[in-house]
């Protein structure tokens, strides 16, 4: 009895406890068990991005500079130079923070002056990460226009938001 207890305190309940964190029916990708927090439609949304702006991008005669606050596979799929505005691939942002208190809505924001001064030439962001401050600056207003709005409430967001400087 004792060996038989042992056996489902040390082998079953763990097995039991694992398979808690995993969903038979992922709501997206592919349609096969996975752990719950394997959870990449963000991902997909900016490998969207990337496909939209994959023309433009190749059709610069000078490298495009493509700034956004989740940068691994807009990195990735672009090959373009990448200003992340986090500021783990890009030091130079790091000055920029931390970022004037009203601009955040969730625990991340951009800083209006980070793209002010930095100038790319395209954008890629959840509305959410600009809607108390990058997206309400004057200056960015005059400085870029909205390309596209891939729909998404992830964060609580309004659309994935990809802009485009304008011209001088």
């Amino acid at each position: 009895m004792a060996v038989t207890m042992s056996i489902v305190f040390v082998v079953i309940t763990p097995t039991l406890l694992l398979l808690q964190g995993w969903t038979l029916h992922p709501e997206h990708g592919l349609s096969r068990p996975a752990p719950k927090m394997a959870w990449y439609e963000l991902e997909l949304l900016y490998k969207q991005a990337a496909d939209y702006l994959s023309d433009d991008l190749t059709s610069r005669s000078t490298p495009a500079l493509l700034a956004a606050g989740d940068v691994g596979v807009l990195g990735y799929v672009t090959g373009t130079r990448i200003l992340d505005t986090v500021g783990l691939n890009s030091p130079q942002s790091v000055k920029y923070y931390p970022a004037d208190p009203s601009y955040y809505v969730i625990n991340y924001a951009i800083p209006p002056d980070l793209i002010i001064d930095m100038q790319p030439d395209f954008i890629v962001i959840l509305e959410v990460y600009g809607r108390a401050g990058l997206i309400k600056d004057v200056h960015f207003q005059k400085e870029y226009q909205l390309l596209d709005k891939i729909p998404t409430d992830i964060y609580g967001s309004d659309g994935m938001l990809i802009y485009e400087r304008v011209s001088e």
